[in-house]
């Protein structure tokens, strides 16, 4: 089996509106705020505290809509503890503690198992980046403008737009809006927004010219060997944080759970899993 790599999977983006400020927010502050970078950084730390389960609904929408990924929906589970990682997506799961890596896939009926080489701080660290950029204050200050506002009901929203464009173009190359607790620091949604500028050719670009999902973002450029053409294409990941749970004795699924050593020291499938072929890389 093709070892199913879940970061992969989870990290496509999708296009989402572009929040108009002057509507959305219930009072303006000013751009460019430290303060914003500052509750950043603090929202970073709320995962460093152990054991913690999230469970995480994903949309994905893209504008123009032209792939699958543009309109993706899954969910995802998480778990943390020190000595134990758990993540589950779209049938499949990733089991990991402190010398296996177990790899589920459910449709397909297979579990896969190798030794776990990496140290579990480091695949939680991973695993946050899919809702986090680095949260250096001076990176941050270089690469973005911010903004924040406070909501209602202890809502408050970061907007961090970057400083660097597409060429020719009003559109800033990332955008990230957080929404969050703003007593508990408790995410509820983190949102990433990407342009790119993709090739297209001349018949897309003159049939589309008048399509209003297309306008703004075709452009031309001139050069010597004669014109060619782009999409602007907008591209946004979601994730909305259905529950943050730190109360929890045990992961949901753990390895015993899923495989076994029988009496020649080999790994077979539990019971109930028995159906599922089971193979070890190493």
């Amino acid at each position: 089996m093709r070892r199913f790599d879940l970061k992969k999977c989870l990290l496509l983006f999708m296009v989402g509106t572009v929040f108009n400020l002057a509507n959305v927010y219930a009072q303006s502050k000013d751009t460019d705020s430290g303060f914003a970078f500052q509750e950043f950084s603090k929202l970073g730390q709320l995962y460093r505290r152990l054991p913690v389960q999230l469970d995480i609904s994903i949309r994905n929408q893209g504008t123009p809509l032209n792939t699958a990924e543009d309109t993706m929906h899954t969910s995802m589970q998480l778990y943390y503890d020190k000595h134990g990682f758990f993540m589950s997506a779209e049938g499949m799961e990733e089991i990991l503690n402190d010398s296996l890596m177990v790899l589920v896939n459910h449709p397909a009926k297979q579990i896969v198992i190798y030794p776990n080489r990496q140290q579990l701080s480091q695949q939680m660290e991973k695993t946050i980046a899919l809702f986090s950029v680095d949260s250096s204050k001076i990176t941050m200050e270089k690469r973005y403008i911010s903004q924040w506002r406070d909501l209602e009901n202890d809502v408050r929203r970061i907007l961090l737009r970057s400083r660097e464009k597409i060429s020719g173009t009003d559109f800033s190359k990332e955008t990230i809006s957080i929404d969050y607790s703003a007593s508990s620091y408790q995410y509820l949604s983190f949102s990433q927004t990407k342009e790119q500028l993709l090739p297209v050719d001349a018949a897309v670009y003159a049939s589309k010219g008048t399509d209003p999902t297309y306008a703004g973002r075709l452009l031309a450029r001139s050069t010597q060997e004669g014109n060619l053409y782009f999409l602007v294409k907008e591209l946004t990941t979601t994730y909305k944080f259905e529950k943050i749970v730190y109360d929890i004795k045990k992961a949901p699924v753990l390895q015993q759970d899923r495989i076994v050593k029988n009496a020649d020291g080999n790994y077979e499938a539990t019971k109930g899993f028995e159906e599922y072929n089971v193979s070890q890389e190493f």
